[in-house]
């Protein structure tokens, strides 16, 4: 079986969309509680929420992905998704239903 995702699945998922939306909301919090800049206040709150937002859009939604000659089993933390291999020729991508 042949792991077609990235090796960097687990660190984009999870280490990396935690770590920037806890720091940088921190920050914010951090610039709402100070006294100083604060005409940048509402900035970082803006871009504090967009980029969690894409975030959560983008890497949240990774999945482990393994392919063999018959099937294409996709994991996330705790589902496990199985897609027959007849069933991605016929519609040329993944559609996985989930099995737990």
């Amino acid at each position: 079986m042949e792991t077609v995702s990235s090796s960097l699945t687990f660190l984009y998922k999870f280490i990396f969309t935690s770590v920037w939306s806890g720091g940088f909301g921190l920050g914010t919090v951090v610039i709402f509680l100070s006294r100083k800049l604060e005409a940048m206040r509402w900035q970082f709150a803006a871009a504090w929420a967009i980029g969690t937002a894409f975030l959560l859009l983008t890497c949240a939604r990774l999945k482990r992905v393994k392919l063999d000659a018959k099937s294409a089993p996709q994991s996330e933390a705790r589902y496990h998704y199985l897609q027959e291999g007849d069933a991605i020729r016929e519609r040329g991508h993944f559609h996985a239903a989930r099995v737990l």
